[in-house]
């Protein structure tokens, strides 16, 4: 019985402990106003992807003016080449 739990929990921790994180860097401007965020991701798309959404989510107001800040290209991106396991 005590297998049954330990099993599938020793297998999830291990898969949550070796997943790898890719860390970035984006500065977004976006109507006069700079603002760079860090974000993780699992690959560099969406790693660029929630940086760039964290910092429209301080030069933004709103649905609209939200999506047209993501859609700006970004000032620049950094990208740790080295994953963390």
């Amino acid at each position: 019985m005590l297998l049954i739990i330990a099993i599938p929990t020793a297998w999830l921790t291990w898969n949550i402990l070796r997943t790898e994180t890719l860390h970035c860097s984006v500065c977004i401007k976006y109507k006069g106003k700079q603002k760079c965020r860090t974000a993780t991701g699992r690959d560099e798309e969406r790693c660029v992807r929630t940086a760039t959404d964290n910092a429209c989510a301080f030069l933004s107001s709103g649905m609209t003016d939200s999506l047209a800040c993501g859609r700006t290209q970004p000032e620049s991106i950094q990208i740790d080449t080295k994953k963390q396991p």
